[in-house]
Parts: structure tokens; sequence; C-alpha cells
């Protein structure tokens, strides 16, 4: 048994390079990709291509003038860093999943589960 959780807890390399090549592009997404922005000049939509990097950097600077300001700021930048974070664990908690299920949810499994549970 204890053989079989340990197999379980190792990655696959495949997962790992897919889990890097993806991570890797993200961040190079986020520091040199760019978005479109609708912008309205003069009565018209424009679009226009920023760089996401230079979006979060100008309204990180342009921030409201508030009595707390390196708060308001601190509180921006821990946000987008939880963003770029949490993407990343995420791909991380998704190629990380294994593909066989250990537990069986079909709905006879659950029914029988909820006969023989005593505290119901």
């Amino acid at each position: 048994m204890e053989q079989h959780e340990q197999k379980q807890a190792q990655v696959h390399p495949a997962r790992l390079v897919l889990f890097t090549v993806l991570s890797a592009g993200f961040l190079l997404w986020v520091g040199f990709g760019e978005i479109q922005a609708r912008v309205w000049i003069e009565g018209q939509l424009n679009l226009l291509d920023r760089r996401i990097a230079g979006m979060w950097t100008y309204f990180g600077r342009n921030l409201p003038e508030l009595p707390a300001a390196g708060l308001i700021s601190m509180l921006f930048w821990l946000s987008i860093s939880f963003v770029v974070v949490g993407t990343i664990a995420g791909l991380w908690l998704i190629l990380g999943t294994p593909d066989d299920d250990p537990h069986n949810e079909s709905w006879e499994a659950i029914h029988a589960a909820h006969l023989t549970d005593e505290t119901v």
C-alpha cells in the first residue's frame, strides 16, 4: 500500500515539463504580451494594443489619492501578484491531479454508501 501511495505522490515527467512550459508561457505573456484596450476618444470607440505589464504599471502609478496611499498601492500590487501566483498554482494543481480516481463515485456507490451510513 505504501508503494502505491509513493507512486501517486510522484509527478509524471511529462506533466512537469508541461507545467514548466505553461508557467513560463504565462509569465512571458504577462511580461511582454498585449491585450486590446477599448478607449473612447471624441465619441468614437478606438481599439488600442497595450502591454499587460505596462497597463498594470500605469494603473499602479495612478491610483486614487487617498490618505493611506502606500497601503492602497501595496494592496494593488499584492492583488496583482495573487492573480499571477494563483494562476501558476492552479496550473500545478490541474496538471498534478492523478488520472485515475481512487474513489468510486458512481451513482450506485453513492447510493450504497448512503444506505449503509447509520448517522442519517
